[in-house]
């Protein structure tokens, strides 16, 4: 009866021990939510969608993150990482995005054809790339407003922060308290992932200055990686667009 009696008391143990290491290795909805915003560029770096900074976080991937955090984004310390974000919700791409639509609608650019307007900007020796990117720009201005591109200041941010807990300038808790705060406003800036996602990658075309239809450029390619991980059995936007987000860590 004794043994029988620590062979189930073992078996609890057991249980339990596997239970706390799945219920750590599955985010909660919230956490699932903040992490697919930026998914694509998750997937472009070869990391996991599932997971909060996108690798696990070790000695290794916390440096490979201060490496690239410096390269890409001039992030060397916490002050400076502070300073991106403040900069990417104050301002980001979408201030300067605005102020270009807003010269060009006084050019009188919004008023002629799309052919007409291509012209108008190759005369601005600009490449054909370029002038394709502006199109798809001026496009989603005229849907959308000065709003047009949005997400892709907040989910770089939103990438940020989980970058920042990976190399190590925030903490877990301090890295997703603020992604919270940056997700809950996104949340209510559109109605799905689609909507979201199609603002994301106008930023891209925007900032890069790639024809987003172009099957070479990234801009392309990010689309078609945000199609596959929609059709996929691990698809992270399967995540209600609509889910409370609260604290849950």
């Amino acid at each position: 009866m004794k043994k029988f009696i620590l062979c189930l008391l073992a078996s609890v143990l057991l249980v339990s021990i596997f239970t706390a290491c799945d219920s750590k290795r599955q985010p909660s909805d919230t956490v699932k939510w903040i992490n697919t915003t930026h998914a694509i560029l998750t997937e472009t770096n070869g990391g996991d969608v599932n997971l909060f900074g996108g690798f696990p976080k070790n000695e290794t991937n916390s440096a490979n993150a201060k490496v690239l955090l410096e390269e890409w984004w001039g992030v060397a310390d916490r002050a400076s990482a502070d300073e991106m974000i403040e900069f990417l919700m104050k301002e980001g791409h979408r201030t300067g995005y605005v102020e270009e639509m807003t010269l060009l609608k006084k050019d009188g650019v919004f008023d002629v054809s799309r052919q007409e307007a291509r012209e108008y900007l190759k005369s601005l020796e600009l490449d054909n790339g370029t002038v394709e990117s502006y199109i798809a720009a001026i496009d989603a201005y005229e849907t959308h407003g000065a709003s047009a591109i949005d997400a892709w200041d907040y989910t770089r941010a939103l990438n940020l922060l989980a970058d920042y807990y990976l190399a190590g300038y925030y903490t877990e808790e301090e890295a997703l308290d603020k992604a919270l705060d940056i997700a809950k406003e996104l949340q209510t800036f559109y109605t799905s992932w689609d909507e979201m996602v199609e603002s994301y990658l106008t930023g891209y075309a925007y900032w890069s200055g790639k024809d987003p239809k172009d099957p070479s450029t990234e801009a392309f390619k990010r689309r078609k990686i945000y199609e596959k991980l929609k059709s996929g059995s691990n698809n992270p936007y399967a995540v209600d667009w609509n889910t409370t987000l609260e604290k849950t860590w």
